[in-house]
């Protein structure tokens, strides 16, 4: 399989813009979705 011009195996990018899409979701849905975003982009993202 090939992967596009932009492809990373690096989660990181992702997930940072998944964060940045939520912080406008004030649901409580969205504020746990945050939450776990926010909690999984600092286990693996950040030293």
């Amino acid at each position: 399989m090939l992967a596009g011009p932009d492809y990373t195996t690096d989660p990181c990018p992702r997930m940072h813009d998944n964060v940045h899409g939520l912080l406008t979701d004030t649901s409580d849905e969205g504020r746990r979705r945050l939450a776990w975003e926010l909690r999984e982009y600092r286990d693996r993202c950040r030293p």
